[in-house]
């Protein structure tokens, strides 16, 4: 009774204060399980404005559309207030419960007084400082009544808004919603059927009705060192730039659509109750697929190789970093992760372990020299390595394998020598770098054996 009665009258009062929609008006959910809420404030008449919300608001991330600077600040742990309870007989002298301030009605002769001052909740009963410095602590059994003027119990979270008596916007972050992309690839010979999915998640306070959700690729920076009383301005809030378009397949009419690292993909009004989540398509496009083998031949024995997929992306937006299931002919060929992929770049996921193709890596010193300074001291030893690299195809059709190998040094030879099948970080022989990759593409034809050779320079210091 002591709560619904605390909540009833304390509420009445938020409400007198503010005139604000109950639902948000929009949000900006990201994939870090954080969500922007943007709700419309209607001060009263002195510029006054007060929201609840029992989502704890992220500190330091509120701005707001008011034309003049509004001041933000978060309801005190305790609010002013008055409650109406009943002394117990006997002790109004001995312990002071009996207190009166301010005026006592004459309904209230029967024994309830009225205490005012600063309210707050203290165990199952409440405490108030009143106005000449006593304290009291009141049980909930003697409470008959409480008008706060704010929302002051312990599970809400109350702010007030000063400055600006047109309406306007106050959004905030919160913790909690998010969306989660994946994508489902179907794979007929060379070409793919390129699905775009979303799941949903409303984990608020409350259920959502009728919501504008934009749901938000990357992340924004937020402060949550700021403090949480301060004063905001309509410009002084750096955001990204807002897109207005959705993940649109074959880029019809989408060809001037923004990019970048943070991407807002609205989709509309959405009604999705507290704790529920949904699944829903972005679009879906047709793209080209590659099949290859690959194997990052870093170190010695027999490599590890793997069965990838390659696929364009030929949306208008960018893929976000997600997982994606590949299937063909009704059969899942694996799931994999791929990358941010931007519009018509190549996107590029490992499926299975190959076994059919295997790799040795192999690695011979081939002599050092010393290095000697001005003063006949040796500054450093010089060495050279050689790396053998062994492919095997056991298939019964020819496969591409692609073979990287990074070394740290002064390339001295590719075999096979540089050319189309091969890409390098340097351009020609002999380029010293700290750090130099090589990419061989190869093509091995059924039961076809191959080798690759790298000759490269690195000192060791004496």
């Amino acid at each position: 009774m002591f709560r619904k009665l605390t909540m009833l009258c304390a509420g009445a009062a938020v409400c007198a204060a503010v005139r604000a929609e109950a639902d948000p008006a929009s949000v900006d959910v990201f994939t870090d399980c954080s969500a922007l809420v943007t709700r419309r404030v209607v001060p009263s008449t002195d510029g006054v404005a007060r929201f609840t919300t029992t989502d704890s608001p992220l500190a330091g991330t509120f701005r707001t559309t008011a034309a003049h600077p509004v001041v933000l600040q978060k309801g005190a742990a305790r609010v002013k207030g008055t409650v109406v309870y009943r002394a117990p007989a006997g002790l109004e002298s001995a312990t002071g419960a009996y207190v009166r301030v301010g005026t006592v009605a004459a309904a209230e002769s029967n024994g309830l007084v009225r205490a005012e001052g600063y309210v707050r909740q203290d165990g199952t009963g409440v405490r108030v400082e009143t106005a000449c410095g006593r304290i009291l602590s009141i049980p909930s059994a003697n409470i008959a009544g409480i008008a706060a003027a704010a929302d002051w119990t312990a599970d809400a979270q109350e702010w007030t808004l000063t400055g600006e008596r047109d309406p306007y916007t106050i959004a905030y972050w919160v913790a909690g919603p998010r969306w989660t992309p994946s994508c489902i690839l179907t794979v007929s010979g060379g070409a793919a059927r390129l699905q775009a999915w979303a799941e949903l998640a409303n984990n608020s306070s409350g259920d959502w009705t009728d919501v504008v959700v934009s749901l938000v690729s990357g992340t924004l920076a937020r402060n949550a060192d700021a403090p949480v009383a301060y004063r905001t301005y309509a410009n002084a809030w750096p955001s990204a730039k807002r897109a207005s378009y959705a993940l649109a397949a074959d880029g019809a009419g989408e060809a001037s659509a923004p990019q970048g690292d943070v991407v807002y993909r609205p989709v509309g009004k959405i009604s999705l109750k507290k704790n529920e989540t949904r699944t829903f398509s972005l679009g879906e496009t047709e793209t080209t697929v590659r099949r290859l083998v690959s194997w990052e031949a870093n170190e010695e024995g027999d490599g590890t190789l793997w069965d990838v997929v390659s696929f364009t992306n030929t949306f208008a937006g960018p893929l976000d970093a997600c997982r994606v299931l590949v299937q063909s002919g009704g059969r899942v060929l694996g799931q994999g992760t791929i990358a941010w992929t931007e519009p018509g770049a190549e996107a590029e996921m490992r499926l299975a372990r190959v076994r059919s193709v295997t790799g040795d890596c192999k690695v011979f010193g081939r002599g050092s020299r010393k290095v000697v300074s001005a003063d006949g001291a040796t500054a450093r030893l010089e060495k050279e390595a050689e790396v053998v690299l062994t492919l095997k195809n056991t298939r019964t059709e020819a496969v591409t394998v692609k073979v990287v190998r990074e070394v740290s040094g002064e390339i001295v030879q590719v075999l096979p020598a540089p050319r189309e099948q091969t890409t390098r970080t340097s351009p020609e022989i002999g380029v010293r770098d700290d750090i130099q990759r090589v990419v061989w593409n190869v093509r091995l034809g059924a039961g076809e054996e191959k080798e690759l050779r790298l000759r490269y320079r690195y000192s060791v210091k004496m």
